[in-house]
């Protein structure tokens, strides 16, 4: 009995400590939401704020078909995804990615408008302490269609959990860029996000910037993470968020993005409805997606991982 209990201690414990990250993370929300509702209640230059004029306020909102449209395919795939693949964690994936996405886009996005006035010095160091919070709080969440696709080249998700992981990440951008606004309006600062125009830049530079953006963010999570680094988080981390930084400044052509989940809602929250142009998708969706699966293919192959992967030999029976 004894030594069951000593078997079943460290099970117990990671229960604990999962369970201790998942309210840490539902506090986090809630600070968040109360930070928001006492922002916008305060009184700010002349006058008390109207709370409700306040949150009509908010930058353009959503096409409600388009809304709908995304949040039903998002929670009916997470249902199905539950029922086809009951022995995974489908439902943790899904809150975990939506969560992470929230505060990756809060803390990400917020230094620009906050901080970019004060120079690169600042808003620079801001942007990496935000990727590292983002990453550190929610366990190191994908937060990106496009990781999340060459994580199901690489076999470390199935086809299943990439689709609902995938949905999570769209559903949480389109909850962080009104809440973000909400929580800079006090600021009277406005958020940004990527954009590319196909009517004053030709669509294979786009294509080219987002494609080489991705293979570089790529190359530094598998250089990074996938090492003896990876052992080291807040070194890799920081550095992680150097490569992003160094993509962002040399990358401007289509944003960049570098993320698909991103380049779509921020379209779909700065014009109201979503993308319908073909181009977009060929920008945002298919030069990641393309990217992130030859630099996963480059890595499995070097690390002899994934479809690379030496078979174990067949053991003969008699």
């Amino acid at each position: 009995q004894q030594l069951q209990e000593r078997q079943l201690e460290p099970t117990f414990v990671i229960k604990m400590m999962n369970a201790g990250r998942w309210a840490a993370s539902a506090g986090l929300v809630l600070v968040a939401g109360a930070s928001v509702a006492a922002a916008v209640r305060m009184p700010w230059q002349s006058g008390d704020v109207d709370l409700e004029e306040e949150v009509a306020a908010l930058a353009q909102p959503y096409d409600q078909q388009d809304l709908m449209a995304l949040v039903v395919t998002a929670f009916v795939a997470l249902i199905a995804g539950i029922q086809v693949a009951p022995n995974k964690s489908i439902l943790s994936d899904f809150v975990k990615e939506m969560a992470g996405t929230v505060l990756m886009v809060v803390c990400t996005f917020a230094p620009g408008p906050l901080f970019g006035h004060l120079g690169i010095s600042t808003e620079w160091p801001m942007h990496m302490l935000g990727v590292i919070v983002a990453d550190k709080t929610m366990g190191g969440p994908h937060v990106n269609p496009g990781v999340t696709i060459s994580m199901f080249v690489w076999g470390q998700v199935n086809l299943v959990q990439a689709i609902v992981i995938i949905l999570a990440q769209l559903v949480g951008a389109v909850i962080s860029f009104p809440l973000l606004q909400a929580m800079l309006n006090p600021f009277e600062a406005t958020v940004g996000g990527p954009s590319f125009d196909a009517t004053t830049t030709p669509l294979k530079d786009g294509f080219a910037n987002e494609f080489a953006g991705f293979a570089l963010l790529m190359a530094g999570i598998f250089g990074l993470c996938c090492t003896a680094l990876g052992q080291r988080y807040y070194i890799k981390q920081s550095l992680l968020a150097g490569v992003i930084r160094f993509v962002i400044y040399f990358f401007g052509v289509s944003g960049p993005a570098i993320n698909p989940a991103l380049g779509t809602v921020w379209a779909f929250y700065d014009s109201g409805n979503l993308p319908r142009d073909t181009e977009h998708y060929i920008v945002y969706w298919l030069a990641p997606a393309l990217a992130g699966a030859a630099m996963t293919l480059l890595w499995s192959a070097g690390t002899k991982t994934g479809i690379f992967a030496e078979k174990a030999p067949k053991t003969k029976t008699n």
